[in-house]
């Protein structure tokens, strides 16, 4: 798809203190957005920045989001939410949001997964219970969450998931085993 690029220059602001965004073509979307100004202490918690994530997301007309990630770098806090539907993630259609915990205000936004995935699906019913598929998950992690998660596997198709949200001491991990077949698709 087409799109434009915009550069955005506050008066009196360095060349590098830009907004930088790219537009598309049809339909105006902003695909991503980046505003580079210098973030001073924070004042706000992750937690508020999150509040202020998914309203700015709300604000935009991106409905039934869900925050899957959430950290804190420089005093940005980062926030990755995906679209569900039916109780079901949909990593596919992904949103990063940017928050800078001095001001609460959104300073980075990247849509271009959401944009190119997002629409209705029909989603099989799992062959497998969340039971089964969890006796598949390896015993040397301790499994704090569950449930339905579409992905896209290696060979670029969708797949009906149990998403396992596990912990081996301090380490963390998200495990997705294909809900039909119960093989493990993916680890992060």
């Amino acid at each position: 798809y087409r799109s434009y690029s915009v550069a955005v220059r506050r008066p009196g602001d360095a060349v590098d203190q830009d907004i930088n965004l790219d537009v598309t073509y049809r339909g105006g979307h902003v695909l991503w957005m980046l505003d580079n100004r210098p973030i001073g202490k924070a004042r706000l918690t992750l937690d508020q920045g999150l509040e202020k994530a998914a309203a700015f997301l709300k604000q935009r007309g991106l409905l039934n989001m869900e925050a899957v990630d959430v950290s804190q770098h420089d005093g940005v806090g980062v926030y990755n939410f995906v679209a569900t539907q039916n109780g079901v993630r949909l990593y596919p259609d992904a949103v990063a949001v940017q928050v800078a915990l001095d001001s609460g205000r959104v300073i980075g936004y990247s849509a271009e997964s959401y944009l190119r995935n997002h629409r209705p699906r029909t989603l099989p019913a799992p062959a497998l219970t969340e039971a089964q598929a969890r006796q598949r998950v390896s015993g040397h992690v301790r499994i704090e969450e569950a449930g339905l998660a579409l992905i896209t596997n290696d060979a670029g198709r969708e797949v009906l998931c149990y998403e396992f949200l596990a912990r081996n001491g301090q380490d963390r991990y998200r495990i997705f085993l294909n809900a039909q077949t119960g093989e493990e698709e993916k680890v992060d």
